[in-house]
């Protein structure tokens, strides 16, 4: 590719550019506030989005509200267990930044998040095909 980008509309995701995956701009709702993302779907040499990750993203859209909810309620218990005290949803936006959604070629849906106390690895949190949360590197 040359550094070019390219670009392509796919029928389940719309226009997405490719910059070593496919990914366009969206947002979330968690922690209550409205954050910024990129929704990637993750793709080698340009190589087309795979069905399951459309499958993934319909899934995704269908139940977005759900989903992130038990992400919420899974940050904060996974917080609750270490120790990284952050009893409140307020005190939770301010160390955790949600950054990328992602959808894997084999379907698997991952929260990518800059967290303040991981700030080289972050966290994660798989939405499927089970909700965990682990640094990045558990789902990388």
């Amino acid at each position: 590719m040359n550094g070019e980008e390219k670009t392509y509309v796919d029928q389940v995701f719309g226009e997405m550019k490719y910059k070593h995956r496919w990914e366009k701009k969206g947002t979330v709702t968690l922690f209550g506030m409205t954050w910024d993302i990129v929704i990637a779907a993750k793709a080698y040499r340009g190589k087309e989005i795979t069905e399951s990750q459309r499958d993934s993203y319909k899934r995704y859209k269908d139940a977005e509200g759900t989903l992130l909810e038990k992400a919420e309620e899974a940050l904060t218990e996974y917080v609750r267990n270490t120790e990284h005290e952050a009893e409140s949803r307020e005190a939770l936006k301010n160390h955790l930044h949600p950054k990328t959604l992602l959808f894997k070629q084999n379907g698997d849906i991952i929260l990518l998040l800059d967290c303040a106390w991981e700030p080289d690895q972050g966290l994660a949190v798989s939405l499927y095909p089970e909700i965990l949360v682990a640094i990045q590197d558990m789902f990388l």
